[in-house]
């Protein structure tokens, strides 16, 4: 997608939202298609921005929670990433998702030094993905922490 595809999106976005009773699943729909282009381009701002509102619009999207998870915690916003991965926790239905999540969610807890939560956090992993190196790493590292 281009920045033409990014202008037409704007442009139905704005024209659906100005109506009286503005269609949700396009909205939804048309803030995908921004977060798509936003996310090619490289432009982490913007696409926080419409990962939030998709969220808003439709808070059971588990693809989208666990991105917004992913830029959270990778700009320090570890209290917000965590929510966000426990969201997309309750709806993952596939062993490798639950793995990432659950993975990704004890190096939040870790870096939060709540030591308790990351431990249970990696040996839940571990269900998913048993003798994950890096998970056991991550345990490991979390363990040492602790004592």
């Amino acid at each position: 997608m281009t920045d033409e595809a990014a202008l037409k999106l704007n442009e139905a976005l704005s024209l659906n939202s100005g109506r009286k009773h503005p269609d949700k699943v396009f909205l939804y729909l048309t803030r995908k298609g921004l977060a798509e282009v936003y996310s090619r381009k490289g432009l982490s701002a913007p696409l926080a921005a419409e990962y939030a509102e998709i969220l808003r619009l439709k808070p059971t999207d588990t693809f989208v929670s666990y991105n917004l998870a992913v830029m959270y915690q990778n700009d320090g916003r570890l209290k917000e990433a965590v929510e966000l991965y426990k969201n997309a926790l309750l709806r993952a239905s596939k062993p490798g998702q639950r793995r990432d999540i659950l993975n990704n969610l004890g190096s939040c807890y870790a870096a939060l030094g709540d030591i308790d939560s990351a431990v249970a956090s990696y040996t839940e992993a571990l269900r998913y993905s048993p003798g994950d190196a890096v998970i056991l790493r991550n345990l490991e590292a979390v363990r040492g922490q602790g004592r």
